[in-house]
């Protein structure tokens, strides 16, 4: 099935009361706790979990991921009111479309967004450092073929000699990156995928693109059920003893 995920990263340090707060805020409506045997699914428009790993506030959110990419001016007000001004990290990642990017705020404005998909990608905004090592790398092509002996072939065309207009008949090749060494290349289709990693290493030292929710992650919802109670009527021996226990690490 692969992943399915995508949303917000805010950096963090407040209190458990300020984290709902700024959820709520964020939703622009309240809030509700999920229950964990209600079950889970990922990329779910009203049902979402909340991370806290190394000071940043992880908001599993599809929807709000897909908002972020390509209507900045709706999050630019949004940050501003709320006064969020840090850079601010929007990811995405859906296996099952060969779909992956991010978009970054700082200042309340988008400064780059990158995302491919379903063979077409989408870009704006300056190249950031940690983009640059792969962004920069040489690139060829490889064309892939069946001889008439019906034996499959690999041909590397370096790009100074790949003129496409001269490959119109040609269907299977595709772009290649490497760093190094040709041998150990890497798809151009894969490009927004290793980035969005290295993105994942810098602030976390780990990659981290879950679709499913650990064992310390917060299930919120839009919608209210019986079992579950609204943020203004939980106590603190329930959800913000939960919150406080996941801050502390315990």
């Amino acid at each position: 099935m692969g992943t399915n995920t995508g949303g917000l990263i805010i950096p963090f340090q407040g209190t458990d009361d300020a984290a709902l707060a700024l959820l709520e805020k964020i939703a622009g409506k309240p809030l509700f706790v999920r229950n964990d045997d209600q079950g889970f699914k990922s990329g779910n428009e009203t049902d979402f979990p909340v991370d806290i790993v190394k000071g940043y506030m992880i908001i599993h959110h599809s929807d709000y991921a897909y908002s972020l990419f390509y209507q900045p001016d709706i999050w630019e007000e949004k940050f501003k009111r709320l006064e969020l001004l840090d850079r601010i990290y929007a990811f995405l990642r859906v296996d099952s479309a060969n779909a992956a990017g991010y978009a970054i705020y700082e200042n309340a404005k988008q400064i780059r967004c990158y995302e491919q998909g379903e063979g077409a990608s989408h870009q704006s905004g300056e190249a950031l450092p940690f983009e640059l090592e792969w962004l920069n790398a040489p690139a060829f092509y490889i064309h892939e073929f069946q001889d008439e002996q019906g034996e499959y072939h690999e041909l590397k065309i370096p790009e100074a000699d790949f003129n496409e207009d001269e490959m119109g008949e040609w269907e299977d090749y595709y772009k290649c990156r490497y760093i190094d060494d040709d041998e150990n290349y890497l798809s151009e289709d894969e490009l927004s995928l290793t980035l969005l990693n290295t993105l994942f290493f810098d602030l976390f030292g780990m990659s981290y693109c879950v679709d499913n929710p650990g064992k310390n992650s917060i299930l919120l919802s839009t919608l209210e059920f019986p079992e579950v109670q609204t943020s203004s009527e939980i106590s603190d021996n329930g959800f913000f003893a939960k919150l406080k226990r996941f801050f502390s690490g315990q």
